[in-house]
């Protein structure tokens, strides 16, 4: 995805793009990590540090840093906040199905640290989704939202170092 390029572009997914990068706190969602398609469509790529928070000590030093997060905020689209149709749709989010599923996958057995760090980074998805919601009833713009993700993110590490 190309800034200068795609600023005044429709992009018809941007909200939900932008929902699904907040509640994963994807930390690498630079710009060749994401994708338009010919309908101007985003589509996220390599979502391998999703669920960043908490992280395994299994993990190499480099995954465990936020280098490139919400890079998206920068588009003229983050400026505004949800929709009224999108606001509702994280209303009638079940967390609990997200929960289960995470329960489900992020837990391995060749990394002995995954279910030892599972709740921490459960926990970190309902403080998540609360200010986001939270922040989007209030008609926050898209990139405070993300800011305050950042500034969620940074309280829970110096906590768990």
């Amino acid at each position: 995805l190309d800034v200068a390029a795609n600023r005044f572009l429709p992009l018809p997914n941007f909200e939900i793009f932008a929902f699904f990068d907040l509640i994963t706190a994807n930390n690498d969602h630079h710009f060749r990590n994401i994708l338009r398609t010919a309908a101007g469509n985003l589509v996220a790529i390599d979502n391998g540090n999703s669920f960043p928070w908490c992280h395994d000590r299994d993990l190499p030093a480099y995954k465990t840093k936020p280098l490139h997060w919400f890079k998206w905020s920068a588009l003229p689209h983050a400026k505004r906040p949800f929709s009224k149709h999108m606001i509702a749709w994280i209303n009638k989010l079940h967390l609990d199905s997200i929960e289960a599923l995470l329960r489900k996958h992020l837990v391995s057995e060749d990394v002995p640290s995954s279910k030892e760090h599972l709740e921490g980074k459960i926990q970190t998805l309902h403080d998540r989704f609360t200010l986001i919601q939270e922040m989007a009833s209030q008609n926050v713009a898209i990139e405070e939202i993300s800011l305050a993700v950042l500034r969620l993110s940074e309280k829970r590490e110096a906590h768990v170092h």
